[in-house]
């Protein structure tokens, strides 16, 4: 696939931004939600794809499309990871909406930055994970001591 634009900066979160498309205007890869597309001289904003937003109420198995989890219970529940084998690369965020107990995020197969789970105990707790290729670590969160 022949990409006829490519941009690469530095977000002011630190963050990297990359986008490619190839002459069909299709994506191959991003980081970022929106774009600056140059083409024929002109200057087009446009929107890309954007992370898909799940809100569960209850023990709910993460799917490799799925991205930012937002969970509101009033008894304990599990967020199960998909199998880290398989979706090595991608990000996941499990977010404490409302909660009464606690969320227990598991991993099916691999570690969470070496533990099998991960706990949010508190409102507006989160965790937000990658895969390795055989295990999550956690790249940022948030738990109320």
């Amino acid at each position: 696939m022949t990409s006829n634009y490519f941009d690469r900066r530095f977000m002011p979160n630190g963050k990297k931004s990359v986008i490619k498309m190839d002459n069909n205007f299709n994506i191959t890869k991003y980081v970022t939600e929106r774009a600056t597309v140059i083409s024929n001289n002109a200057i087009n904003n446009i929107d890309l794809l954007t992370k898909p937003v799940s809100l569960i109420d209850d023990t709910y198995s993460v799917d490799e499309n799925d991205y930012f989890v937002r969970v509101n219970n009033i008894e304990p529940i599990s967020i199960v990871l998909p199998d880290a084998t398989t979706v090595e690369g991608k990000e996941f965020v499990i977010f404490a909406n409302d909660i009464v107990d606690v969320i227990t995020v598991n991993a099916t197969v691999g570690n969470i930055n070496g533990s099998p789970t991960f706990v949010l105990n508190a409102q507006y707790d989160y965790v937000k994970v990658i895969s390795d290729g055989s295990n999550y670590f956690v790249l940022d969160n948030r738990i109320t001591p």
